[in-house]
């Protein structure tokens, strides 16, 4: 849904960004239903990988969000 907002609103400049996010997430997605599944065996890699997923989303959107858009002064009236 977000990716018709960008297009709708002529906002490219977020497209790769959320499209980097929602692979990520669709991978960290992934290795979690994986670490559920009683079938398999645990493995500390793909914890390790949903966490350092989890760590840089919240880094990239921090430094985003708050320093750019806020600290910096570069974001828009409508962010």
């Amino acid at each position: 849904w977000i990716y018709v907002n960008y297009w709708n609103d002529d906002y490219y400049s977020q497209w790769n960004h959320q499209l980097v996010f929602t692979v990520t997430e669709l991978l960290s997605t992934m290795l979690v239903l994986s670490l559920a599944n009683k079938n398999e065996a645990f493995s500390h890699y793909k914890a390790l990988a949903v966490s350092v997923v989890g760590l840089s989303h919240i880094i990239a959107g921090g430094w985003d969000q708050f320093v750019l858009n806020v600290v910096r002064g570069e974001g828009r009236s409508h962010q």
